[in-house]
């Protein structure tokens, strides 16, 4: 139980790791260590964030991008410049989750997207793409052209190369230099990478109702082969909610009401798991549905938020579910607040998923199966 815990129905988006809660809302961050139920517990060298960081409340920029990665956990923040607490710039922070110490990487930056390959964070912004040597914080490469789209972009890295990719292009750049090496446009929900090959999930469709489809890629040499049939999806609303994930050589394709499994070797679709309109699955309920999902090898852990009509309160239910069979093994009610999670925490061995019902905020944990 949590003491005056939040709904996260006031935070767009939340993270977990090392233990520690983050809950985000358009300008501001807390800081919860989720297994104690307590608030707060960070440090900083950083004069003007040090009592923030101690309450577990640090103001960020305005809708600012953050990711978790490699247990670091970055993000922008306003820092007064001198003496004067109202003249200020952003800088680039980086929290250890393990230590809970927030350090400044570099003044006066912002980014779009990030991803990290062991000490070099690689930056993505409109005016450039630059690399930093997270040991001596100095830049070691620029590429000026910047980003080609700010339509949810998002980097992911491969052996070698930087895979950018949004709603519009997917580019790839040389991690050592820089350099531009292959383009295709195309509208890319997501991609996963494994060594020399990356895949996206591409919306091979006119806007409207979705045709998605996985395509395969080399870093090198670009497109490769269309490795599933097309499945056709309602035109999502949370279309930042459409994810696709490789784990122990199975794809599995996330949409805001469902996911879809593949074998990663035969490119033979498994199961499909849905609610609302999917691959011909139908509910007859009145409930909107939005699912939320994180992957062991052997299992995957969903939460549902099904929003009721006006005549139908909105429940919300925690499953897990067989990886290869699509089965669900576990399935529990939370009760109508909101929730936030679920969140699979590889450093304490949990679970997690953070919810509210009435005055009672819970933190409900279980051991990675």
């Amino acid at each position: 139980m949590i003491e005056e815990g939040p709904s996260p129905n006031n935070y767009y988006h939340s993270i977990a790791s090392n233990g520690l809660l983050i809950m985000e809302d358009n300008d501001t961050s807390l800081y919860m260590d989720y297994l104690e139920g307590t608030w707060g517990g960070l440090t900083t060298s950083i004069e003007s964030l040090e009592s923030d960081a101690e309450k577990g409340r640090i103001t960020h920029s305005n809708n600012s991008y953050t990711e978790i990665l490699d247990e670091k956990y970055y993000f922008i923040s306003s820092l007064p410049i001198g003496d004067n607490e109202f003249d200020r710039e952003n800088a680039l922070l980086e929290l250890d989750m393990e230590s809970r110490e927030i350090r400044e990487i570099l003044p006066e930056e912002g980014f779009n997207t990030i991803a990290k390959n062991e000490d070099t964070l690689f930056v993505g912004t409109d005016e450039r793409i630059y690399a930093i040597d997270l040991e001596t914080n100095e830049i070691l490469w620029e590429n000026d052209d910047g980003i080609s789209s700010s339509w949810f972009p998002q980097f992911s890295l491969t052996d070698n190369n930087i895979v950018f990719s949004s709603w519009e292009i997917l580019e790839v750049y040389s991690q050592e230099t820089g350099e531009l090496i292959y383009e295709d446009e195309g509208f890319f929900y997501d991609v996963a990478t494994d060594g020399d090959m990356f895949y996206g999930l591409m919306n091979v469709s006119d806007y409207g109702d979705g045709e998605i489809q996985i395509i395969s890629f080399h870093e090198e040499d670009g497109r490769q082969e269309e490795l599933t049939e097309t499945a056709s999806i309602d035109h999502v609303y949370d279309e930042n909610n459409v994810t696709l994930d490789l784990i122990n050589n199975r794809f599995f394709v996330k949409v805001e009401n469902g996911i879809l499994a593949y074998d990663a070797s035969s490119y033979d679709h498994l199961w499909t798991d849905a609610y609302g309109t999917i691959d011909d699955q139908d509910t007859d309920d009145d409930f909107s549905y939005y699912m939320y999902s994180a992957y062991s090898d052997d299992y995957i852990y969903i939460y549902t938020e099904a929003l009721g009509s006006a005549s139908t309160d909105s429940k919300n239910l925690f499953s897990v579910l067989d990886a290869a069979t699509g089965e669900v093994l576990e399935h529990y009610h939370l009760g109508s607040d909101a929730a936030a999670g679920p969140f699979l925490d590889e450093a304490t061995g949990k679970v997690m998923i953070y919810y509210n019902e009435g005055d009672t905020s819970t933190a409900y944990i279980r051991d990675i199966q």
